[in-house]
Order: C-alpha cells, then sequence, then structure tokens
C-alpha cells in the first residue's frame, strides 16, 4: 500500500533536509564522499594559509621595495652633492691653472726682460771697459814717469805714434820685420823710450793696457816687445797695465807660462790714476 505525502509535508520534509544539510552536511553525504569534502576543505584551508603567508611575503617585499627606493633616493641624492663638490673642484681647479698660466706669463716676461737687462748691462759693462781702457791708456801715456818707475827706467818719454810708424814702415822697407809685423808693432797701445837705472843705456818699453788684463794682453805685450827690438837694435821690455789682472795672466806675466824666452812681462796695477804696485 502506498502511503501518500501531502504537498505541505513534502515541502516540511525538503526544508528539513536542507536544514541539515546546512547545519551538517556530512551527516546526509555518504562517508566517502565526505571523506572528500574533509579533503577539499583542508585543501582550501592550505590554500588560505599560503595566501596569508604570500600576502605577508608580498608585503614585506613591497616595504623592502620602499626601503630600496628609499636607499636609491638617498644614493641619487649623495651624487648629486658629489656631482656639486666636483663641480665645484673642476672649477677651482679651472681658476688654479688660469692663475698658474698668469704666473708663468709674468715670469716669462720678467726672464725676457732680465735677458734683455742682462744683455743691456753687458754692453754697457763692455762699453765701460772699453772706456776705461781708453782712459787708462790715455793716463799711461801722458804719465811716463809713472810707468817708468815700476820698471826702473829714467827719462822715460813717450814715443809719438807717427815717430813708431816710420820706424815700422823703415824696418819693413829694409825686411827687418814683415808686414804683419810691422802692422802688430803700430798697433801697440804705447811705446816708451828711457834708460836703464842701472847701466844708463838706453831702451824701449812696449806697454799693452787694459782695464782687466788678460793672457792676450801679455802676449802682445811680448811679441811686440820682440819686434821693437828686432826694429831698433836695443833691448825693449814689455809690459801689462791694468786695474786687474786674471789669474792666466797674471801667471804668464810672473813666469811666461811657456809664452816666449822674451825680457820679462812686468804687470804695473793703476788705479784711479795712480801705479799700485808691478
Amino acid at each position: 500500500m502506498t502511503t501518500q505525502i501531502e504537498p505541505a509535508d513534502r515541502a516540511a520534509i525538503a526544508q528539513f533536509v536542507i536544514d541539515e544539510l546546512q547545519a551538517n552536511p556530512q551527516r546526509l553525504l555518504p562517508e566517502a564522499l565526505a571523506q572528500k569534502v574533509n579533503t577539499l576543505e583542508q585543501g582550501q584551508q592550505a590554500i588560505i594559509a599560503e595566501q596569508r603567508v604570500l600576502a605577508e611575503g608580498q608585503q614585506a617585499i613591497i616595504a623592502e621595495q620602499q626601503t630600496l627606493a628609499e636607499g636609491q633616493q638617498a644614493i641619487v641624492a649623495e651624487q648629486q652633492v658629489i656631482v656639486a663638490e666636483q663641480q665645484t673642484l673642476a672649477e677651482g681647479q679651472r681658476a688654479i691653472v688660469s692663475e698658474q698660466q698668469v704666473i708663468v706669463a709674468e715670469q716669462q716676461a720678467i726672464v725676457a726682460e732680465q735677458k734683455v737687462m742682462s744683455a743691456r748691462m753687458a754692453r754697457i759693462e763692455n762699453d765701460l771697459g772699453s772706456v776705461k781702457g781708453w782712459g787708462l791708456e790715455l793716463l799711461c801715456a801722458r804719465r811716463p814717469g809713472m810707468i817708468g818707475r815700476g820698471l826702473d827706467l829714467l827719462r822715460m818719454r813717450t814715443v809719438d805714434p807717427g815717430e813708431v810708424n816710420e820706424m815700422a814702415a823703415d824696418a819693413y822697407d829694409n825686411s827687418t820685420i814683415t808686414r804683419e809685423e810691422h802692422d802688430q808693432i803700430i798697433l801697440a797701445d804705447v811705446i816708451y823710450r828711457g834708460v836703464k837705472a842701472s847701466d844708463r843705456t838706453a831702451c824701449y818699453a812696449v806697454l799693452e793696457v787694459s782695464y782687466v788684463v788678460d793672457i792676450n794682453d801679455v802676449r802682445r805685450a811680448i811679441a811686440r816687445a820682440n819686434i821693437l827690438s828686432r826694429i831698433t837694435g836695443m833691448d825693449a821690455v814689455s809690459v801689462v797695465a791694468g786695474d786687474r789682472i786674471t789669474e792666466g795672466a797674471q801667471t804668464a806675466a810672473e813666469a811666461h807660462g811657456g809664452i816666449s824666452s822674451v825680457d820679462d812681462v812686468i804687470y804695473i796695477q793703476v788705479q784711479n790714476g795712480a801705479q799700485l804696485r808691478s
């Protein structure tokens, strides 16, 4: 016999099943299916847990990225400061280089001026030496007694250049001397004639004058005294006079230095118009 269920009862039964399923769905499901549902729920919980972990990891990464971004910003700011300092240093270096160039240019100008001044001073010194030499030569020519005192000669007189020219020309005409020797003797600074105080014999003296006597003055005095001795047939003393004498010339004057075997070369120092020593 079939029992008839009223529609109202069916609705109540359906609602009961629904309520039971909502309250405890596993109660009305088969055991295998309930296990699967449990497994799925556990999997969902694990996924949810992993998602939380991932979310936390993402938050940590975001925080690190923010920290890195802040660090990069700080680095960029420091780099900008460094670039600004480098620009300042570069400008300072350029300024220093410019100043150095100015200083170098000034130094070069000073060196150039010093060279010009040195050249001028050298010319002035040479000119002054020449003037002093001419003045000393004129003094010696006008004051033969001053030179004679240093030579131990008496009755000293300065031989006129015209007389020297005549003697040299006659000696050249007689082939006593060569033309070169003729030209040498007429260029002698001063020639004197006097007598030796020791025996009163006549003699000549050939004087080479220079403000600073050097070895060439000594050589010329020796050579020209030799030429004059051959021209006159008389003794000729070689003499040099000046404000001072170089060491080499002094040695040659004292010991000949192998220059010649003619008479000794006598050095007479003349300063301020006075003979100081011989």
